[in-house]
């Protein structure tokens, strides 16, 4: 019986110490197709467990032979959070953890008892499966316990989310032809949007399962990651993309304000011509790396252009529109120096005439309120006879369904940059 195992290193969490709560037997409440551990009927709680002072012994022994570990996972031949001792554990490992941090990787099924919920925000990383979105999805590939119910898991996952102070990631695996279908995808992102997670890793069956289910390629993998939009996914896969693609700057703009990608992603998915293009969009600041829990991701910047006085902000929405926001604390355009009113008049100068070079807008608006924000800002928008509030501003009535077509707002600001230099 090996109570601990590794250390074993990763990309997602350095070098990890892991801790098996069940290392004789199975003992989960799920029974997953994916799973590689052979299938065995759900339980809803150990039948038999170690000590936490085993444990600790145990888990004190690695860390003095491995001082250089970056986090201690708990993890077990099932499901860890039916470890009846898990509050005591979790306080005795944090106890002695020092600078590592302590992650937890679970199936996400006992969230709705508040007190596994309380002991979770005691940990730092807390790592969730939720490969099911629906009922049917969830009893056929996750075969959980009768006592379980989806609805209540994904409320309390939902909750939780709201509450948390730490790391909180979802991962999704997916298996041919049951959880990959589009109609899921669409429900399980709504879901996704809903918890907010700091990262969403998305992979698929790896090591020989307990039964008959296929994999996915990595470029399903990918062509689900594409449909996430607006959260931060990682994709995991031991396979190679075979085919690299060309991106202009301005399809990579818009690719990285719908989904931000991992180094990973750049690796496999751009050729050597789209690596260039992302380089330049990262010196001109218009992309920018971001961590989630050990991973990077570029994204691109709302702030498209700054300097000592004033910054400019797009403003994601239907029609072209930017935010001129003054650095230092002013609350009135009269409380600014003269050189942050010249800069601001300077900037709304330029954006204003370009905007009406490239979108041959019906007509400009400006406007400075800041009346929820009393920072002094300026908005420029480019309004059209026929977009969604004209000629409402776009804070008051909606008049209509937009039926204008604009023009690339990515291609727009790549060539406001040099103009506002």
């Amino acid at each position: 019986m090996s109570i601990t195992f590794g250390p074993i290193q990763s990309r997602r969490f350095k070098l990890s110490l892991g801790i098996d709560l069940s290392p004789d037997k199975k003992q989960c409440n799920f029974d997953c197709l994916y799973c590689e551990l052979q299938g065995a009927k759900p339980i809803i709680a150990y039948d038999s467990y170690i000590d936490v002072d085993t444990i600790i012994k145990a888990v004190q022994q690695d860390l003095q032979k491995y001082p250089n570990i970056d986090v201690i996972t708990i993890t077990a031949n099932g499901e860890p959070t039916l470890y009846p001792q898990l509050d005591l554990l979790v306080d005795r490992l944090n106890e002695l953890k020092e600078n590592k941090k302590l992650l937890i990787l679970s199936n996400g099924s006992t969230i709705s008892d508040p007190n596994i919920a309380k002991t979770l925000q005691k940990i730092d990383i807390v790592k969730l499966s939720l490969d099911c979105v629906t009922k049917e999805c969830f009893k056929k590939l996750d075969r959980a316990n009768n006592q379980i119910n989806l609805d209540d898991i994904i409320n309390e996952i939902i909750s939780f989310s709201k509450i948390f102070q730490n790391d909180l990631l979802i991962e999704v695996l997916f298996v041919k032809d049951i959880n990959t279908k589009p109609q899921h995808i669409t429900k399980l992102h709504k879901v996704l949007q809903q918890i907010k997670p700091t990262r969403i890793d998305i992979g698929t069956i790896d090591r020989p399962p307990a039964y008959d289910v296929k994999a996915i390629s990595i470029q399903e993998l990918y062509d689900i990651a594409h449909q996430l939009d607006d959260l931060f996914v990682n994709v995991i896969s031991k396979e190679q993309i075979t085919q690299q693609y060309s991106y202009t700057k301005e399809q990579i703009l818009a690719m990285l304000r719908r989904r931000a990608l991992t180094k990973d992603d750049i690796k496999n998915l751009f050729d050597n011509n789209s690596k260039s293009n992302l380089d330049s969009l990262v010196a001109n600041n218009l992309v920018g790396l971001v961590q989630r829990n050990n991973i990077e991701f570029y994204k691109s910047n709302q702030i498209i252009y700054s300097n000592k006085l004033i910054k400019v902000e797009l403003e994601p929405f239907e029609i072209p529109w930017l935010k001129i926001i003054v650095n230092q604390k002013a609350k009135e355009f009269s409380d600014c120096s003269k050189d942050e009113k010249n800069e601001i008049l300077r900037c709304l100068d330029i954006i204003e005439k370009y905007m009406i070079e490239y979108f041959t807008p019906t007509k400009i608006n400006i406007a400075s309120f800041g009346n929820y924000v009393p920072q002094v800002h300026f908005h420029i928008q480019a309004r059209f006879q026929n977009d969604s509030y004209f000629p409402e501003p776009t804070w008051g009535k909606k008049q209509r369904k937009a039926t204008h077509q604009i023009k690339d707002i990515n291609r727009f600001i790549i060539d406001l940059i040099p103009r506002l230099k």
